[in-house]
């Protein structure tokens, strides 16, 4: 079995804090700190590609600027990774009944991955 996918990839400046940490050695995230937010959307499609590079990578810059406001440096809140894939996989899903994954990378070093599978 073949499968096709259209990939794209954004980043944005953001800043977020771990409030509740329960863990001694990284107490530092506790605090407001400052990333760059890496994110990759794979979405699968068939021979015909019905979805265009260009477009998905504007669609998903409006999606994270709608989530997160639409300044420069972006105010998640207590969000880790995962939730950020997860609110972008939230409104994809709804647009596309399609396999999507989402990943999202603080500092391009650590990630988090979520993938969706729309019910057969």
């Amino acid at each position: 079995m073949i499968k096709q996918y259209v990939e794209i990839k954004t980043d944005f400046e953001a800043i977020h804090n771990w409030p509740e940490c329960p863990i001694k050695d990284v107490s530092f995230l506790k605090h407001p700190h400052r990333h760059k937010i890496y994110t990759t959307v794979r979405i699968s499609t068939s021979e015909d590609r019905q979805i265009e590079f260009f477009m998905l990578k504007k669609e998903v810059d409006e999606i994270i600027d709608e989530l997160y406001t639409n300044e420069r440096l972006k105010y998640l809140g207590r969000k880790s990774m995962e939730e950020i894939c997860l609110d972008i996989i939230n409104v994809l899903k709804n647009r596309y009944n399609t396999f999507i994954c989402v990943t999202a990378s603080e500092d391009n070093q650590v990630k988090g991955i979520i993938e969706y599978e729309p019910d057969k």
